[in-house]
């Protein structure tokens, strides 16, 4: 068998065949995570674990504590010179590098105030006015479904669902790479449970042909988060 490999990447869409609607596939994938009643429940959550950025650093750190309905800070450390923190209170978006402190504006802002909903999942129809089951692709050996997520405002997000499990395999999205929107390959793997909510433990953001790999190492739902680290560092 000599024959050529076909990548599956995800790029080929298949439209044939009788497919599900969108509503019943992004309902599926709420279920998959844990479902509406539990995801509600959540209030806080803290992940902490390990960032390589492949071919330059390893062994860094990342932390993200988030507080519903609508507070983050993500911090991230790929080596002891460098660290990004990430935060929103609810109002304000900023950054802090070993440059400096500024607050997020236009696309930045719209980007970390995005991120920062508690209850994305839930929340699809409200952020993506529109959203379309563009057809069935493959990501390797899985079968993935392919929805296109429109945002009102900006371009749109591809999440790509595998068909067996109905969570998510894949997203192409944007995201801020020092002060400007730049294309984001994430792929999430490893999904396991942490009380009664599933979670990816490994995932792989691809971008300006940099890879960094998160590799989640503890979860902790429903804990107490000083609610000053989502504020401005003055």
């Amino acid at each position: 068998n000599g024959g050529p490999v076909a990548i599956n990447d995800g790029q080929t869409v298949d439209r044939s065949g009788s497919l599900p609607s969108v509503d019943e596939v992004i309902n599926k994938y709420v279920q998959a995570v844990g479902g509406a009643a539990v995801l509600n429940a959540m209030t806080s959550q803290v992940v902490k674990g390990t960032v390589d950025l492949v071919g330059i650093s390893r062994g860094g750190t990342f932390e993200v504590y988030t507080v519903a309905p609508n507070k983050s800070l993500s911090i991230i450390q790929p080596n002891p010179a460098e660290m990004v923190r990430l935060g929103f209170n609810g109002r304000v978006g900023w950054v802090q590098t070993p440059a400096g402190v500024r607050t997020l504006k236009g696309a930045e802002f719209e980007s970390v105030q995005n991120s920062s909903d508690f209850y994305a999942i839930l929340n699809l129809k409200n952020r993506y006015p529109k959203m379309t089951l563009v057809g069935k692709s493959k990501i390797g050996y899985r079968e993935v479904y392919v929805i296109d997520l429109q945002p009102a405002t900006g371009a749109a997000d591809r999440l790509f669902l595998d068909a067996e499990t109905y969570l998510p395999a894949r997203m192409n999205t944007s995201r801020m790479h020092r002060g400007a929107l730049v294309a984001v390959e994430i792929y999430y793997d490893d999904w396991r449970e942490v009380e009664g909510i599933k979670f990816p433990h490994v995932l792989t953001h691809s971008f300006q042909k940099r890879t960094m790999t998160l590799t989640v190492k503890e979860i902790k739902n429903n804990v107490p988060v000083d609610a000053k680290i989502f504020e401005k560092p003055l």
